[in-house]
């Protein structure tokens, strides 16, 4: 009886630390969504001062540039999201109880023959 109580103490603990862990992994995805955001509206406003002070034809290659660097920050959040749900699937849920403690209920148990002392 007590190896089940220390199994389901131990199975909690390990079930709050790797919450812990997600929860620490999802607010580290969102500050570098926000600092993506933050670097985006930079380049943006970049961008919009060079345009006022340059030509036309320079304008366009500048405006090419900003636009790749603008799908390069992209692309580096889509693979930091990435990289993280990869860490969060190799973390494998912990239940609160093992299935070999107490065994999961069959709703019915069918048997073929009926009992012989049925009176109708």
């Amino acid at each position: 009886m007590a190896t089940i109580v220390e199994e389901e103490w131990f199975a909690l603990d390990l079930e709050s630390k790797l919450n812990k862990k997600i929860d620490a992994l999802q607010s580290l995805v969102h500050e570098q969504s926000v600092l993506i955001h933050t670097l985006s509206s930079e380049i943006k406003t970049l961008k919009g001062e060079l345009l006022l002070q340059h030509h036309p034809s320079t304008c366009q290659h500048l405006s090419s540039q900003n636009d790749r660097v603008q799908e390069l920050l992209e692309e580096l959040k889509v693979i930091k999201q990435r990289e993280i749900n990869i860490m969060i699937r190799e973390k494998k849920p912990i239940p609160f109880y093992s299935s070999q403690c107490y065994p999961i209920p069959t709703p019915f148990n069918f048997k073929k023959d009926p009992p012989n002392d049925v009176t109708l």
